[in-house]
């Protein structure tokens, strides 16, 4: 008996109903793969988190600071802890791999999105050869203001804690790093004039990678997901008990009413 051949119309219906499930579980697939890579971002963080923790018990309780004087150039993008370097220049020898700095939903692949701003030269330049293995991805954004500004500012600029965790009045709610493209809170308004402008433009791919949602690591090594708009000033910065910025939301810039 001779076998039978499937219809036109059998064939676009299967096709039909492969395109539907493709529909469906496609976005499943990609929302589960975020949520992966959210994951791995947060585990990243608290990994950062341990190594502040370790290196301020190696240094009378303070967080890194290394400004280094002299030429700008490679050597320096790599030792300084302030802008032109980043605050992983002095923790690396408590980290146990440089990937803990790149959160794996940063699609970025540009230099100056590493931890020597592209100081050392491109792929193949004598410097970055030399140093390659200390040249990494950074995906977090440092609060250098909310650590180091002094405990005692008085204006617009809201305080910090000197660097002094001793000095921090509330740890489980002082932000540290968190995920942006932006590598430095400084002052004067840095959060508000790279982050927050991003965040309320919508350009969610700056640093609210995570389904608009980014990952916040706290200075008692907490992490949390969270988004600018559910934040306050309390989180950014050394803010003290009756001050009336303390519920001030962080979308407001300082200077406005």
């Amino acid at each position: 008996m001779p076998k039978r051949a499937f219809t036109l119309i059998e064939l676009l219906v299967v096709v039909a109903i492969i395109a539907i499930l493709a529909a469906v579980l496609f976005p499943v697939f990609s929302q589960a793969r975020e949520a992966a890579r959210s994951t791995r971002c947060q585990s990243n963080l608290r990994q950062a988190g341990t190594a502040l923790q370790m290196y301020a018990g190696d240094y009378d309780e303070e967080l890194p600071f290394n400004p280094v004087t002299g030429p700008a150039g490679c050597e320096r993008s790599l030792l300084r802890t302030e802008p032109e370097g980043w605050v992983s220049n002095s923790l690396n020898t408590y980290v146990r791999s440089m990937e803990i700095w790149a959160c794996p939903s940063d699609a970025r692949a540009d230099r100056a999105s590493d931890n020597d701003g592209g100081a050392c030269g491109a792929p193949g330049a004598p410097n970055y050869e030399v140093n390659r293995a200390r040249i990494y991805r950074v995906s977090y954004c440092y609060n250098y203001a909310g650590v180091q500004n002094p405990a005692d500012l008085t204006g617009p600029i809201p305080p910090g804690f000197s660097r002094s965790i001793p000095q921090c009045l509330r740890p489980s709610e002082q932000a540290i790093l968190w995920d942006s493209q932006n590598r430095w809170a400084t002052v004067p308004f840095a959060l508000w004039d790279r982050d927050i402008r991003q965040f309320t433009q919508k350009n969610y791919a700056y640093g609210h990678r995570h389904a608009q949602r980014a990952s916040f690591l706290y200075l008692d090594g907490h992490v949390k997901s969270r988004s600018f708009d559910q934040m306050t000033y309390r989180e950014f910065f050394n803010i003290p008990e009756g001050d009336p910025r303390m519920g001030r939301s962080i979308l407001k810039h300082p200077t406005s009413p």
